[in-house]
């Protein structure tokens, strides 16, 4: 896996739940998925892109994940592309320090 573009880190306790919502280009086809999930760690639902209320057409909008930590610490990263286009054009990490 090439490196991410971009990342941020999160504290949460073993066995959590916990969201991370990303922002998409709206009206390109582009989507968030997950590439990279560490071991222990559950995609437990993955909420549609939902525009901003009042949003024009085409503006950004929003995808949710949410995810459930393991007991160890890990890594989360996540792809932009398009579902037809075999590269993406964007990764962001998800750095996932868990409490005991």
């Amino acid at each position: 896996m090439e490196s991410a573009d971009s990342r941020e880190g999160r504290d949460v306790d073993a066995g959590a739940e916990f969201d991370v919502v990303l922002t998409a280009p709206g009206g390109t086809g582009f989507r968030w998925e997950v590439e990279v999930l560490s071991e222990g760690m559950t995609l437990v639902a993955e909420h549609p892109r939902t525009a901003t209320e009042g949003a024009a057409p085409g503006s950004p909008s929003s995808q949710r994940f949410l995810l459930r930590a393991g007991t160890e610490s890990g890594a989360v990263v996540f792809q932009l592309r398009r579902p037809w286009e075999a590269l993406p054009v964007r990764r962001h990490a998800v750095d996932v320090r868990v409490r005991r």
